[in-house]
Parts: C-alpha cells; sequence; structure tokens
C-alpha cells in the first residue's frame, strides 16, 4: 500500500508546484501587459500619427507637438516608462515570449 502511496504523493507534488509556477508566471505576464499598455498609450499621445497608423484611433485628429517643451515630457515619460519596466516587472517569471518583448522594449527605450 505504501508503495503505491508515494509515487501518487510526488505525482501530486510536482502537478502542484507547476500549476503554481505557470499562476506565478501568469501574474507577471498580467502585470507586464498591464504596463505594456500604459506605456503604448503614453507613446501614442506624442506620435498621435503613428497611432492611427498602427491602427489605435484614440488620438485621430492630432499631430505630433514638436515644440521643446513636448518633447522634454516625451523624454520623461519614456524614462519613467523605462523605471517601470524594470522595477515593476521581473523578467526571470514571465512567459518566454514575454520575455523577448520586455527585451524588445526596453532596448527601444534606451535609444
Amino acid at each position: 500500500m505504501k508503495r503505491k502511496i508515494i509515487p501518487f504523493v510526488i505525482l501530486l507534488f510536482i502537478f502542484l508546484s507547476t500549476g503554481l509556477l505557470l499562476s506565478e508566471k501568469g501574474n507577471e505576464d498580467e502585470k507586464f501587459k498591464k504596463t505594456l499598455d500604459a506605456y503604448l498609450d503614453g507613446l501614442w499621445k506624442f506620435y498621435p500619427t503613428s497611432a492611427t497608423l498602427a491602427g489605435y484611433h484614440k488620438y485621430d485628429g492630432q499631430l505630433e507637438n514638436l515644440s521643446s517643451k513636448n518633447l522634454e515630457k516625451r523624454h520623461e515619460a519614456l524614462d519613467e516608462y523605462n523605471q517601470e519596466f524594470v522595477a515593476k516587472v521581473d523578467k526571470s517569471k514571465l512567459s518566454p515570449e514575454l520575455q523577448i518583448d520586455h527585451e524588445m522594449i526596453l532596448d527601444a527605450l534606451d535609444l
């Protein structure tokens, strides 16, 4: 009887720990997606024409403001988003696909 229970307990432990890992990755994936949505919305505010071309129509009818004051705001906003992606999102807990997206965004923000 004990011989049958031990493998069952081991399998049960493996399934439960896998579920917890997947759940943890799912939570981090959701956090990343929310941060990404906020980043894209903020980015489109500075580039409304690009937003329209990308199919995001919230800023239709607006043009880019290339004043030095607005360029300064854009620079500050991009720095804040860079910090958010680094501080809020644990890359090691993201799904493999989102780890790649995370790296691409950080590379783009470093430009």
